[in-house]
C-alpha cells in the first residue's frame, strides 16, 4: 500500500469528525505522527482501507499533539451554533451531489493551512493524486483590534470638528465652518482639495503652515493677522485650523459696505501693522487684495497665506494679477518683493476710492503701473497722497511699512492723542518760558 503525505487544516469541523472516524475515540486512536501505523497495524489498515474506500476518497487523517485539545464546545451558545451552522453547510459529505439530484459524492476533508498531517491511501503503485480540498468557511470571529483598526481608519477632522457650512471655495482647496466637538468653539478650517504629490509640493504647501506658526509664536504678534491654531494631513491633504472671522472684506464691499474717511483710514493702517510684522520676519504676503482681508469686531485682519515666501526669494508664485507690481510679474531680478506687497495694499485703497473693480488687463491696467491714477472723489488729499506713494511705479520710491505709519493720519487714536498731548505740553512749556523771563526782567528792574 502506498502512502502520500498532504497537509490538512486544523480547524476540525464536527460532521468531518464523525465522518471520518464515526467516534472521537478513532481519533483519539490515530493521533500519532506522521508515520506508519504501529500497534495492531492490520486491523487498523483494514478498518482505514474500508473507510476511506467508501467515504472519504481515501484521506486517513493524523492530529498533531498541539492540536488534540481543541474543543468544538467551546464559546458561547450563538458561536457554537454558528459553528455548527457553517461546518453542516461546507462540510457534510454528499451535499452538494445530492443538491443536483445525482449520487451522494463523498466529500475530502478541507485543506487550507497545512497544521494537520495525513496521508493518501491508494492501491500499490497508484500514481493517483490526492483529491483538491473544498474550502472551508470558517465562523466569522471579531478580531480585538477591530476597534483600533476602526477607530485609526475615522477621519480625524470628523472626530474632532462638524461641519456648520462651507465658507468659501478656490481651486486649491476650501474653508468651512465648524464647530470643535472638543471646547464647542467656532473655528475656520482650510482644507486642501487635491492630495499631495512629493515632498516638494508637501514642502510648498506647508509654507503657510510654518509662517502662520512662526507669526502666532513671535514676540511681535499682531491682531491683524488672522489667528493660526493647529494644522494636520490626513489622507494627503493638509488642513488648517484658524480664527473665525465675520466676513471679508470683498463680500462686505459687495453687500454695500461704504467706507467712511476714518475708516479708510483704519484700513490702512491695521494692514500697514500686518505687514510691519509680517516683513520683519523676513516674509512676504504676495496675495495682498479684498478676499484676503477679513473683518472681525470692526477691525481688519489679513489672512490666506498660501502664497507666502522669503523676502529674498528669486522664484515666487504671483498672486491676482490685478493687484501685482509690474516687476514682479515681470521676474525681474533683485527686486524687494517687500515693496510688492505695499503696492498690493495701494491697489486695494485705490479700488476701494473708485468704488470699482480693477481691470484684470488693458490700458486700465497699464495705467495704473504707470502711474496714472483715475481721480478719486470725494478723498481728502491725504489719503490720495498716501495711495499715490503706493503705487509709485519705481519700487525703490515706495515707503516700507514702518515709514507708512508714520504718516499722522496714519496714527493710532491712543498715538494721536500723546501727539496732540505733545503739542500742548510744548506749548505749554513755551508759554512757562517766556512768563519765567518776563518775571526775571521785572524783578531785575525792580531791584534797580
Amino acid at each position: 500500500m502506498l502512502m502520500l503525505p498532504v497537509r490538512f487544516c486544523s480547524s476540525i469541523c464536527p460532521p468531518c469528525v464523525q465522518e471520518l472516524g464515526r467516534s472521537t475515540s478513532f481519533v483519539e486512536d490515530m493521533a500519532q505522527p506522521a508515520t506508519p501505523l504501529q500497534g495492531d497495524i492490520q486491523e487498523k489498515e483494514d478498518f482505514f482501507y474500508r473507510e476511506a474506500k467508501t467515504s472519504l476518497r481515501g484521506l486517513i487523517l493524523t492530529i498533531s499533539p498541539a492540536e488534540q485539545s481543541f474543543d468544538f464546545a467551546a464559546g458561547t451558545d450563538d458561536e457554537r451554533q454558528k459553528r455548527q451552522k457553517v461546518t453542516t453547510e461546507t462540510c457534510s459529505p454528499g451535499s452538494a451531489a445530492e443538491q443536483d439530484g445525482g449520487e451522494a459524492e463523498e466529500l475530502p476533508f478541507f485543506v487550507e493551512s497545512g497544521l494537520v498531517e495525513g496521508y493518501f491511501v491508494g492501491d500499490e503503485g497508484s500514481t493517483k493524486k490526492p483529491p483538491r480540498p473544498l474550502p472551508y468557511l470558517h465562523p466569522t470571529v471579531p478580531s480585538r483590534t477591530a476597534g483600533k483598526q476602526a477607530e485609526e481608519t475615522t477621519s480625524r477632522f470628523e472626530q474632532d470638528f462638524r461641519t456648520i457650512h462651507e465658507i468659501g471655495s478656490g481651486q486649491f482647496g476650501r474653508v468651512l465652518r465648524c464647530q470643535s466637538r472638543l471646547d464647542g468653539c467656532e473655528y475656520a478650517v482650510k482644507c486642501m482639495k487635491n492630495r499631495l504629490r512629493g515632498t516638494s509640493e508637501r514642502g510648498r504647501v506647508l509654507q503657510e503652515v510654518y509662517a502662520l506658526a512662526h507669526l502666532c509664536a513671535s514676540a511681535q504678534e499682531t491682531p491683524h493677522i488672522v489667528r493660526y491654531h493647529q494644522a494636520w494631513i490626513e489622507d494627503e491633504r493638509l488642513y488648517i485650523q484658524m480664527e473665525l472671522c465675520e466676513i471679508s472684506l470683498e463680500e462686505a464691499l459687495h453687500a454695500g459696505l461704504q467706507l467712511p474717511l476714518d475708516g479708510m483710514f483704519t484700513l490702512a493702517r491695521e494692514m500697514l501693522l500686518a505687514l510691519q510684522v509680517l516683513h520683519g520676519s523676513n516674509m512676504v504676503h504676495l496675495d495682498l487684495k479684498p478676499a484676503n482681508i477679513f473683518i472681525k469686531q470692526g477691525h481688519y485682519k489679513l489672512g490666506d497665506f498660501g502664497l507666502v515666501s522669503p523676502a529674498g526669494a528669486d522664484d515666487v508664485e504671483e498672486g491676482d494679477s490685478r493687484y501685482m507690481p509690474l516687476e514682479l510679474l515681470q521676474g525681474t531680478l533683485g527686486r524687494d518683493l517687500t515693496k510688492c506687497d505695499i503696492f498690493s495694499l495701494g491697489c486695494t485703497l485705490y479700488a476701494i476710492c473708485l468704488g470699482e473693480e480693477l481691470p484684470l488687463n488693458g490700458e486700465g491696467w497699464v495705467d495704473i503701473r504707470a502711474g496714472k491714477l483715475k481721480p478719486m472723489p470725494d478723498s481728502p488729499s491725504e489719503l490720495t497722497t498716501i495711495i499715490t506713494r503706493m503705487l509709485d511705479p519705481e519700487p525703490t520710491r515706495r515707503p516700507p511699512a514702518l515709514e507708512l505709519l508714520l504718516i499722522p493720519r496714519l496714527r493710532s487714536i491712543v498715538e494721536q492723542r500723546l501727539k496732540n498731548c505733545e503739542s500742548e505740553n510744548s506749548r505749554l512749556r513755551e508759554e512757562l518760558l517766556h512768563s519765567s523771563r518776563r518775571a526775571k526782567l521785572h524783578r531785575s528792574r525792580t531791584w534797580t
